[in-house]
């Protein structure tokens, strides 16, 4: 049995949302892990060496802060979101009893 257009543009759909529901969860966790340890490097440190005040003015300080909790973002979210994508693509081909492929991360 085939899919219609609409049924089979509905189920990518909802694959997709569901893969952007897992980056979403994942890079959240990840940024905030990665955005404290930023935030206490940033702001903690000049209060234990005070000579670092004058070199890391407040706009460099939220700079890192914030550049850490995007890193940590993508860190965590991306590697979750392919891996559920990655899944997704094995359980689509053993449902369908195809020959098993190596996914190898792109989009087909």
């Amino acid at each position: 049995m085939s899919d219609t257009s609409d049924e089979y543009l509905a189920k990518r759909n909802q694959e997709m949302m569901t893969a952007r529901s897992v980056f979403l969860k994942a890079g959240t966790r990840g940024a905030i892990i990665y955005g404290s340890i930023g935030s206490a490097f940033a702001f903690l440190l000049p209060m234990f060496r005070p000579s670092l005040k004058t070199i890391l003015p407040m706009n460099l300080r939220a700079a890192i802060a914030s550049s850490a909790a995007v890193a940590g973002f993508w860190i965590y979210g991306e590697p979750a979101s392919t891996e559920f994508v990655r899944q997704q693509h094995l359980m689509m081909s053993q449902a369908n009893k195809l020959p098993r492929k190596e996914y190898d991360g792109q989009i087909q």
